[in-house]
């Protein structure tokens, strides 16, 4: 969905390499040249409540269908706290999950505030250096309106790597010439 104070917004299905825009109310928002095939749209100024919202992209001076029109609308209240997968000891990525489209993610590493960015919502991976050490602390939260209180702290404290699962691996038979991993970290 797309909620009112949303700015930024993820549009699937696209070209590799396309311009993808957004309008709303029939006003471009936002766009991006040379986009990958899920891309995140930067959108200013942020939705307003009741707006039409449609995705468009274009290849070569070919256009594609518009999008479905979204009507963007009230997000959740209270705003989910963010959530985290497993972070491991020597690791420098982290997965943020839970995250509402539009939203303002800000992020910190044991107190200290590392960087916010605006979400296309669902997860993201987030780079941090040095790599993490056993027992160091990651939270984030996440806002739409400016007035408006932010999420809960999710948080996850980095695991040892002596915590590190093992990983899944599909059934090998006599003959494969390649194992394939089902889980890892």
């Amino acid at each position: 969905p797309v909620y009112e104070c949303g700015t930024r917004t993820g549009v699937a299905n696209l070209l590799v390499g396309c311009d993808v825009w957004i309008t709303a109310d029939a006003v471009e928002v936002g766009r991006v040249s040379g986009a990958s095939d899920h891309q995140g749209v930067n959108v200013t100024p942020a939705y307003g409540l009741g707006q039409s919202v449609v995705a468009w992209a274009s290849l070569c001076n070919d256009p594609s269908p518009p999008s479905t029109t979204h009507v963007s609308q009230a997000g959740p209240s209270p705003l989910p706290a963010p959530g985290f997968l497993p972070v491991y000891a020597g690791a420098q990525q982290a997965t943020v999950t839970n995250v509402v489209n539009g939203a303002r993610l800000t992020l910190s590493r044991n107190g200290i505030f590392q960087y916010a960015f605006s979400s296309w919502g669902y997860q993201h991976l987030v780079s941090l250096n040095p790599p993490f050490t056993a027992g160091e602390t990651l939270s984030a939260t996440q806002q739409l309106c400016p007035g408006d209180p932010p999420s809960g702290d999710g948080t996850v404290t980095v695991l040892p790597c002596s915590a590190l699962p093992a990983p899944g691996v599909d059934p090998v038979q006599a003959g494969d010439t390649a194992v394939h991993l089902t889980s890892f970290v």
